[in-house]
């Protein structure tokens, strides 16, 4: 499936095979672009907006979580970790030449 929405700039693009599913969202308005990519035991999540200079990339494996956000307004970016037994978060804030910078792991 292929759309295309030129009042609003909006483009979709689905592709679907037997163990493969692509979701490309591209929205100019807003510059928003959402990538999402599937296979049997992958998925890869990937939001980019412009706006807010935001991006928050995901991806999951059967027992693997990374999330990374990326904030550049605020300058945050937190990035979490996840596997079956370990749990792995950082943050990092920068606002006014102040710099934070968390490590948690389980």
């Amino acid at each position: 499936m292929y759309q295309v929405l030129c009042s609003r700039a909006v483009v979709a693009v689905v592709y679907i095979t037997s163990d493969v599913l692509m979701a490309v969202e591209f929205i100019t308005p807003d510059v928003l672009v959402a990538v999402e990519y599937v296979t049997s035991d992958v998925l890869v999540a990937v939001e980019y907006v412009a706006s807010d200079v935001l991006v928050a990339v995901e991806y999951i494996t059967s027992d693997v979580l990374v999330a990374v956000e990326y904030n550049t307004s605020d300058a945050l970016v937190a990035v979490e970790y996840i596997t079956s037994d370990v749990l792995l978060a950082a943050e990092g804030i920068k606002s006014g030449g102040s710099r934070m910078y968390q490590v948690w792991w389980q």
